[in-house]
């Protein structure tokens, strides 16, 4: 089978799967071996060499972006993402804290008609 690397606009990948050269190389400078992360993430070996291959064949220009990501990464949302976030969590809060009474009170119920 032939292996290859494409950009779907998320940076290069390995074809097939969501896995990033970024992955590869951030896994591999952890310590991974390409044995690890094909287990990991489902893939022949093959395709995790052939990443690595493209890693080592564009070294500069994948560095360059992994430090791009990670400094982004490192800087976290802006301040409206957060906000957002906030307003979500607290929705879900409510949702969650409704839910939990429905099921108390349908306990409760549960409980009188079986005496």
């Amino acid at each position: 089978m032939e292996y290859a690397i494409i950009d779907r606009g998320r940076g290069p990948e390995i074809a097939g799967s969501r896995i990033t050269v970024y992955d590869v190389l951030a896994e591999t400078q952890a310590g991974a071996t390409p044995a690890d992360l094909a287990q990991w993430y489902q893939l022949e070996v093959a395709q995790i060499e052939m990443a690595l291959r493209y890693i080592d064949e564009h070294k500069e220009e994948v560095v360059k972006d992994y430090a791009e990501i990670r400094a982004r990464h490192a800087r976290g949302n802006p301040p409206e993402i957060e906000a957002k976030l906030q307003g979500s969590r607290a929705k879900l809060a409510a949702m969650l804290a409704e839910a939990r009474q429905r099921v108390k009170a349908r306990e409760k119920g549960d409980a009188r008609t079986s005496s």
